[in-house]
């Protein structure tokens, strides 16, 4: 499409009246990148968010992978009555 027909003086704009159908179809075909453009946002917004909070997720993420590790050794000791030392790992 040639820039010349995307400007119009006034004159020439009071003659030619829009084409709804072909601002729809242009509307419908970027529609896709558009949808990507939303979607690298939200992506980088959620990275960052994951950044900024690294000091507050690390040590949580932390702990719930010790707790998953430490359990089944945790409840082997309490089978063998050895309470106090599973009460220090943490029940």
């Amino acid at each position: 499409m040639p820039k010349d027909d995307l400007v119009l003086n006034d004159s020439e704009a009071a003659d030619r009246r829009p084409d709804i159908a072909a601002t729809a179809e242009a509307l419908e075909q970027n529609r896709g990148g558009t949808s990507f453009v939303l979607t690298a946002l939200l992506v980088l917004a959620c990275l960052y968010t994951l950044y900024l909070a690294k000091g507050f997720l690390a040590p949580v993420v932390l702990a719930v992978v010790f707790n998953s590790l430490l359990s089944p050794f945790v409840r082997a000791l309490k089978r063998l009555h050895m309470a106090p030392i599973a009460e220090f790992l943490g029940s």
